[in-house]
């Protein structure tokens, strides 16, 4: 549980300790007084109300004069459990993670073995917010748990190391960002949980205003509704930000070569 211990100044701002960069108990995080949006001076963290419930788990009710308790709130699922192995040391997800091209990113980023499951943290701003089960016993299914109020509709994967670059590539899922963040490695590659963007996600594309999005989904081989896909998703975006798209002749960016995905993005068209 973390304590905000947010607090309304004369001046109408709400202030209170900063989840983000967690240093000590100063009021360094920042909120405008009718709760639109928050800004810690110390990380540097901003952004809307919205990102930040998305980001933190965190519901913060301003109907308040003064100090107000607001804590973590989790689901059921135990986020934080030290439960399981490193991935490397488990033959089964070593072999597995290796076919997938993930192995190095796995290690790298601290997932986990456990009863026939990879378990993938989902983080946004370094803060987990959501955790991918990935069972390699019934048929390598995907299980998405998330935080309470944090939702896919707000969320992305590979979003911290994204965020920052002019090119922002948007592919489906969470092996897709890993092999096309390999193969594109001066972009900044997110991943939707989907084929949709929805507002909260438009709205925070936006906020980071990069030069280029590229969508790069799955080939019209593998999916014969990808073009409508990717014209909602152009829809969505413009005429705010400058769009592309990126066609892979087959398969998605997991499933293709290096060479496959880098020849798509350069080849890319203009929306």
């Amino acid at each position: 549980m973390y304590d905000l211990r947010l607090k309304r100044k004369s001046s109408g701002w709400v202030e209170g300790r900063c989840p983000f960069c967690k240093k000590d108990s100063k009021a360094v995080l920042q909120f405008n007084p009718e709760g639109e949006y928050f800004h810690c001076f110390r990380c540097g963290t901003k952004g809307s109300l919205l990102e930040f419930e998305a980001m933190t788990g965190i519901v913060v009710n301003f109907n308040f004069k003064d100090y107000v308790k607001q804590p973590f709130v989790f689901d059921e699922y135990d986020f934080d459990s030290e439960e399981g192995v490193p991935v490397y040391e488990n033959e089964k997800a070593f072999t597995y993670l290796k076919q997938r091209r993930a192995l190095s990113y796995a290690i790298l980023h601290n997932w986990k073995y456990v009863y026939d499951k990879i378990k993938i943290p989902i983080s946004m701003n370094n803060i987990c917010v959501g955790m991918m089960d990935n069972n390699l016993a019934e048929n390598r299914t995907l299980k998405y748990v998330f935080r309470a109020n944090s939702k896919p509709s707000s969320l992305f994967y590979n979003y911290d190391s994204a965020k920052f670059k002019s090119i922002i590539v948007l592919v489906e899922g969470v092996y897709d960002a890993i092999s096309a963040q390999y193969a594109l490695p001066l972009t900044g590659v997110m991943g939707l949980f989907g084929k949709f963007v929805s507002d909260d996600k438009a709205l925070m594309l936006n906020r980071l205003n990069p030069e280029e999005v590229v969508i790069l989904l799955d080939s019209p081989n593998k999916d014969k509704d990808i073009e409508k896909s990717i014209k909602a998703i152009s829809a969505k975006l413009k005429p705010t930000l400058n769009i592309s798209k990126a066609t892979l002749e087959n398969g998605d960016p997991n499933e293709v070569s290096v060479e496959e995905v880098q020849k798509a993005f350069y080849e890319r068209e203009i929306l």
